[in-house]
């Protein structure tokens, strides 16, 4: 085998790689889709296991893989890429297979440290990025410098858009069958008597279980006191009911109004009112 014909399987491989993980990403938007079609005729639970979802990212994961080889062994074959000059065909061959490098670096080290992942990645994306633009020529230097810069920034950007894309859509479904954190503030009228928090008592009941949580210290927010409670779940349910129980009051109980598989919050919902002058708001982590 040539030099020449090796140094286009490696391109071809790193290529394939690329649109592999953009097979990764697109497998998310498929189960995203799905999901959210079940969703509205409340049979998402046909899709709710981290398997599922693995197994959905890893069908496009391996699609991707497939059209890359695919791609590029056609533009190879026809000369589609011998031209010289911009081409878009070119162009994304030197985004892709850089983005593809990445990718490698990060399968091969990703139960390593983040700095050393970091430092990897960035040697796998700079390596790739060379390779690409030599495929085209090392010659002149200042058009193979040209390439390189290309072939890097548009790495970048193929690689950032595929990872914004994933904290944007993964955050509802990567934590499916993981235990969710809920914080609740439950605000009381003025004067209410107030326990200490070990006196109170917090469960949060589903049809098929009972969880228990915990009070913390009272707190006071526009002259009204509210009480944080905690509890944690993993069960997939839309029947949710929060009980808080004090000594001498009648029990406190809120029907949450959270889906099944809620996507984690940064801050809390607005109050909603409870009868009795009660309101409360609610946060999923």
């Amino acid at each position: 085998m040539t030099k020449n014909a090796l140094h286009a399987l490696a391109i071809g491989a790193l290529f394939a790689l690329g649109t592999a993980f953009a097979g990764w990403q697109a497998g998310l938007g498929v189960y995203s889709a799905l999901y959210e079609m079940l969703r509205d005729s409340g049979r998402e639970m046909l899709l709710e296991s981290k398997r599922t979802l693995d197994i959905v990212r890893t069908c496009g994961w391996l699609s991707g893989l497939g059209l890359g080889v695919f791609a590029f062994w056609r533009w190879h074959r026809s000369g589609a890429l011998d031209h010289p000059g911009f081409s878009v065909k070119r162009l994304a061959v030197l985004a892709i297979a850089g983005a593809g490098a990445t990718h490698l670096g990060y399968v091969l080290i990703n139960d390593a440290s983040v700095e050393a992942m970091v430092l990897t990645c960035f040697a796998f994306l700079i390596g790739g990025s060379a390779l690409a633009a030599g495929f085209f020529g090392a010659r002149p230097a200042r058009f193979f410098a040209g390439r390189f810069a290309v072939a890097a920034l548009a790495a970048i950007a193929v690689l950032a858009t595929s990872l914004a894309f994933d904290k944007a859509v993964s955050q509802r479904y990567d934590s499916v069958e993981r235990k969710r954190d809920v914080w609740v503030r439950i605000r009381v009228p003025q004067g209410t008597p107030l326990p200490p928090r070990d006196a109170i008592t917090v469960e949060m009941r589903t049809p098929a279980a009972t969880v228990k949580g915990f009070a913390i210290a009272w707190e006071d927010t526009d002259t009204r006191p509210y009480l944080p409670v905690n509890f944690g779940y993993t069960e997939m349910t839309n029947d949710r009911t929060l009980t808080v129980t004090m000594p001498g009051q009648p029990d406190i109980v809120i029907k949450l109004p959270f889906a099944r598989n809620p996507v984690p919050m940064h801050d809390y919902s607005p109050w909603i009112d409870l009868p009795g002058g009660l309101s409360y708001r609610y946060r999923v982590n």
